[in-house]
């Protein structure tokens, strides 16, 4: 298991080239990557939910208590064992973070809803002929 805080700069500079997730800082109090995250999931018994990360590569263990890192912790798990957002776990089965939308499916939701009203729109003002069809130009009251 690699410590990337206990590495040397060569070390550092090494292991980033091999693996790019390791030249991401995830938690700033604990100076912990990504890179360190991912393994922690991966290994022979590896991390499934927020606190096994916790216990085995300590981020949220610093001054912030995962005020800072806990969102991307969430991320990466998720990303990592395909699952969704929601189904991540805090420590035991059943114990989940997420019960609902969060700020990013949020935008994800108001940005389709936005392009879908949008092309509603440009139809409405296409069948009155206010916009040349296939035109890309903008209908002015």
């Amino acid at each position: 298991m690699v410590r990337f805080h206990e590495l040397t700069s060569e070390e550092k500079a090494n292991i980033i080239k091999e693996d790019k997730r390791y030249g991401r800082i995830v938690c700033r109090c604990e100076y912990i990557t990504e890179g360190e995250i991912v393994d922690a999931i991966h290994r022979k018994v590896g991390a499934r939910t927020v606190d096994g990360i916790k216990r085995r590569v300590r981020p949220g263990m610093g001054l912030c208590q995962g005020g800072f890192c806990g969102p991307q912790v969430v991320e990466i798990i998720a990303r990592e064992l395909k699952m969704d957002i929601t189904e991540v776990e805090k420590d035991k089965k059943g114990s989940y973070l997420l019960t609902g939308m969060t700020k990013h499916s949020l935008y994800k939701m108001h940005y389709i809803v936005h392009v879908h009203v949008e092309k509603r729109i440009q139809n409405f003002w296409k069948r009155f002929g206010l916009i040349k069809r296939g035109g890309n130009n903008n209908a002015k009251l």
